[in-house]
């Protein structure tokens, strides 16, 4: 209900409209993720860097008055010097400033003066790898894997065989890595610093990568026998003994796919070996150690959350804190664009259950939106999630040849007369559209009313019709190409290129659906500009492929 009415303040059309009220939410919004996205910068990759000689001061005043439960002597395998405390903090600096020879003397001076515990928390504050090196933090995480029953799917439901544990576990994390102070200009910091871990920040949302902390931890873990490597999904037929350890088994079998040869410009079949079954014994332990930290972080965004309220006044002794953060989705891999809001991604857990690899994609109008083609939106979620997303490491050549061969089967189709590949729209009555003939579909249906065949039966423009967009090119220039074929059509197209809504040519027609295409239509459609609507929308450069120029075809196959 609240979206649903903050969506209709900020509509102007909206009988609530209140351009105050939406302001005042999408900024409260913004300052809401900026601050979870810095919270996750700074407890996973130490990437907050001050951006004044004061940022430095007050950061190391708020660690060493912080209240301290835990004794560096148990905790620590040796004590920190003073070198290394003060490089630490002052390697941090670098948001549009940087430290004077006289501002490293003052931070020197005031760190001399500090003792060996305070230095010890100054070096360990948002730096969670070197705080994890010590041997009590790496027999924790050993511990807490080796003491699953079964693998930790939820990070919102602890298992109950190490409750007590990552409890412990997360309050020497607490302690020694959280700094749980504000960041005052959360969103310029958010918008204009380069993050490290925080790979999207939406709406409502924080997309955190976990992948150095799998990495690091997989690395202390991959050698150490756990009942965990053995669990197997319920789904599947191979039993825990046949895993082996960390081991995939694989069903093999040979199938023909289409592959493109850039020597012929021809699409080819050729052998490929696929695996019908993939079981890795690793993804357990993977779930587990990623949301081992999971755990971690949610008690720690809420908190940070409740005193953001603190920060801001408004919270209450006697009301909890209405800002909750949980984890809800695993993804193995994510895509990103320039845009935002433009990103694709495989989800493999939602709140604890396996979804089983799903793509999730987010805006990428040539894999989402309705009025793009279904076939084209279809074949181009199959390279992102086969090509891209689903692969351990991503061939561009492959993809090319993909796109190749849809570019090749889009031109192969419409000169067929197939339809496709054709835009379909839905327009509405005539005399509900102010200016008619600013809207493609009316204009387009005129020019099918005006050249279509004597026995077929006009567009109704009384009433709603769903109708296939073609893209054409005629011209006054390129006209001639029918005269001697279809002189019958020839006069019409002349006659409708007198009214002056025609004048400088014709550049779609409408085609009802259950109408098949005239075979004289092959002469003018306009290839390259229906290809390129269909594919120039994929995300290429976020694989690393650039090409000269604009609208340009992947294979130039239509430089005719």
């Amino acid at each position: 209900m609240t979206i649903t009415f903050y969506g209709a303040c900020g509509q102007f059309s909206c009988l609530y409209y209140n351009l105050h009220v939406a302001a005042s939410v999408t900024t409260q919004g913004r300052s809401l993720d900026s601050s979870a996205g810095i919270l996750f910068e700074m407890f996973l990759a130490n990437s907050v860097q001050f951006g004044s000689l004061n940022e430095v001061i007050t950061f190391i005043d708020n660690v060493v008055t912080e209240k301290r439960t835990y004794d560096d002597r148990v905790i620590l395998d040796e004590d920190i010097t003073l070198e290394e405390s003060f490089f630490k903090v002052m390697s941090s600096c670098g948001f549009h400033w940087i430290p004077t020879e006289d501002d490293l003397v003052v931070v020197w001076e005031i760190m001399m003066r500090l003792n060996q515990e305070d230095l010890n928390r100054l070096f360990y504050k948002n730096n969670l790898y070197s705080f994890m090196d010590n041997k009590v933090m790496s027999n924790a995480i050993i511990q807490l894997l080796t003491m699953m029953d079964k693998p930790y799917l939820d990070p919102n439901h602890i298992p109950s065989e190490i409750k007590v544990e990552i409890e412990e576990f997360w309050q020497l994390l607490k302690e020694y890595v959280y700094y749980s102070y504000q960041i005052i200009d959360r969103i310029d910091r958010a918008e204009n610093m380069i993050r490290s871990v925080t790979a999207i920040m939406d709406t409502d949302s924080v997309i955190a990568s976990l992948d150095a902390w799998y990495r690091y931890t997989l690395n202390k873990v991959y050698d150490i026998p756990m009942r965990i490597k053995a669990e197997v999904n319920p789904t599947e037929f191979v039993t825990g003994e046949e895993y082996g350890k960390n081991e995939s088994i694989e069903v093999k079998s040979i199938e023909q796919v289409k592959d493109f040869s850039f020597y012929t410009d021809e699409i080819v079949m050729r052998d490929r070996e696929i695996s019908t079954n993939t079981v890795i014994a690793q993804d357990s332990l993977r779930y587990s150690i990623i949301n081992i930290l999971a755990y971690c972080l949610s008690e720690m965004i809420n908190d940070y959350m409740f005193k953001y309220t603190q920060n801001s006044n408004s919270a209450a002794d006697d009301r909890k804190c209405l800002i909750i953060m949980k984890n809800e989705f695993l993804f193995s891999r994510v895509l990103l664009t320039d845009a935002k809001k433009n990103y694709a991604s495989i989800q493999e857990l939602q709140e604890g259950n396996i979804v089983g690899k799903v793509l999730d994609v987010k805006g990428l109008a040539s894999l989402t939106k309705s009025s793009m083609n279904e076939a084209t939106r279809k074949r181009l979620r199959e390279i992102m999630y086969e090509d891209i997303l689903n692969v351990q490491n991503i061939d561009q050549l492959k993809v090319l040849k993909h796109l190749a061969i849809l570019e090749k089967e889009i031109y192969e189709s419409l000169l067929s007369g197939a339809k496709s590949y054709y835009k379909p729209v839905t327009i509405k009555s005539m005399n509900t559209y102010e200016n008619p003939m600013r809207i493609q579909g009316i204009k387009a249906a005129l020019v099918y009313n005006e050249l279509r065949n004597e026995h077929d039966e006009a567009i109704d423009f009384t009433k709603r019709n769903g109708l296939d967009i073609l893209k054409l090119n005629i011209t006054p220039k390129n006209i001639d190409k029918i005269k001697d074929t279809y002189p019958e059509k020839y006069e019409k197209i002349i006659s409708l290129m007198n009214n002056n809504n025609f004048s400088t040519g014709i550049d779609a027609i409408a085609i009802p659906i259950n109408v098949e295409t005239p075979k004289w239509i092959l002469e003018f459609i306009d290839y390259v500009t229906i290809i390129n609507n269909n594919i120039s929308g994929f995300p290429i450069e976020s694989i690393g492929l650039h090409f000269a120029g604009g609208n340009v075809n992947y294979t130039n196959i239509l430089s005719i």
